[in-house]
């Protein structure tokens, strides 16, 4: 192993700092690895077209269409979840997403309100990626309501 002969010729002090540093690479290595494989797909759509937008207008167009494709992931992970509940739960959903509406209503407004109070296209982009953030949560909430369903009917 290379880095075993490597720390070999080093002094002691010396062959502990590398061997501290090589573990945290490799753990930074695995723990972005592991991030790469649970990203969602949405967020690797968004971040390709980042790299690939990266004006203003670039940007705010990509957060545009992901804020399109979360909207309609949520729509389609709650109706799959409002299927396999029982009424009760289904009803409990029901009043639950209305007042999610109302809390992201509000969220947004606080969203537009704090970004209003500054100058500077970067805001832009920003404030659409807040938006984002706030139905990205929400679908994944539910997302995780829907597969500890699919597991529990196993």
């Amino acid at each position: 192993m290379m880095i075993g002969r490597i720390i070999k010729r080093l002094p002691r002090r010396a062959a502990g700092l590398a061997l501290i540093t090589a573990g945290l690479l490799f753990q930074e290595f695995a723990t972005a690895s592991a991030q790469k494989q649970t990203e969602h797909p949405i967020d690797r759509t968004l971040n390709a077209c980042m790299e690939k937008n990266t004006s203003t207008a670039g940007m705010s167009e990509c957060l545009s269409k992901a804020y399109e494709m979360w909207d309609k992931e949520l729509n389609r992970v709650y109706g799959e979840l409002a299927r396999r509940l029982d009424p009760a739960a289904r009803q409990s959903l029901r009043d639950a997403q209305r007042q999610w509406l109302l809390h992201r209503d509000a969220e947004f407004k606080l969203i537009a309100d704090v970004y209003s109070s500054f100058q500077g296209t970067m805001y832009i982009p920003m404030q659409a990626d807040s938006r984002v953030q706030v139905v990205r949560k929400r679908t994944l909430e539910l997302s995780d309501y829907l597969e500890l369903l699919k597991e529990h009917k196993q």
